[in-house]
């Protein structure tokens, strides 16, 4: 069976097109963003690449450590700090303040001792003349 149904192909006017102002700059310029994204897509994926097979590495050193259930002293250190971290209780509204109010003191504090030094600095001042 043949289709008898023929399909006309749309008659185009033939017209001259004339490039818009400043197009191929936009082009040119477009053409060159893209091939400094390119490369920063694979400078990226390498480094991505270095560091997955960098967390690798370490995640099996870890793991032979664990197995061995040996740590070092700085490690020992490491991990009771990330336990303690765990069971830390939340900072309350009062433990707040009561910093404020420490920080405030010694805020105090440090300006006496500056005018204190600035004051003998005057003193020591007067002397060399």
């Amino acid at each position: 069976m043949e289709n008898n149904c023929k399909t006309e192909e749309p008659k185009l006017a033939r017209s001259v097109v004339s490039p818009m102002a400043g197009a191929s700059d936009k082009i040119s310029s477009l053409r060159s963003r893209f091939d400094q994204l390119t490369a920063s897509v694979s400078r990226y994926e390498t480094r991505v690449l270095k560091q997955a097979s960098q967390l690798a590495k370490r995640n099996r050193r870890e793991d032979s450590k664990d197995d061995r259930d040996v740590t070092s002293p700085g490690e020992s250190a490491d991990l009771e700090f990330n336990d303690r971290r765990l069971n830390e209780v939340p900072i309350t509204a009062a433990d707040i303040e009561r910093e404020e109010q420490e920080i405030r003191e010694l805020e105090r504090k440090k300006r006496t001792l500056e005018d204190r030094l600035s004051g003998m600095d005057r003193d020591l001042g007067g002397l060399l003349r």
